[in-house]
């Protein structure tokens, strides 16, 4: 009884835990970023889009896009 007790309390903890972390991983996630001229096409572009660079190493998303031409959504 005593093993199933600490089994289930530890299951609880990492379930507790990753929950916790997935709110962690997520807020720059799919964002909006006010960073000045964005051309469509150009700044959004891979390797060399300014909009691409910043999304892709700075906030860890996977793709970027320029929307508004002042507006860059960084995408996970």
């Amino acid at each position: 009884m005593a093993k199933m007790t600490v089994l289930s309390f530890i299951l609880i903890l990492v379930l507790v835990l990753s929950i916790e972390n997935m709110g962690v991983v997520g807020d720059g996630c799919c964002t909006d970023y006010h960073r000045g001229p964005c051309e469509h096409g150009k700044d959004d572009a891979a390797p060399d889009g300014s909009c691409f660079k910043f999304c892709t190493t700075q906030q860890f998303c996977r793709d970027a896009l320029c929307k508004n031409n002042n507006v860059c959504h960084c995408a996970c």
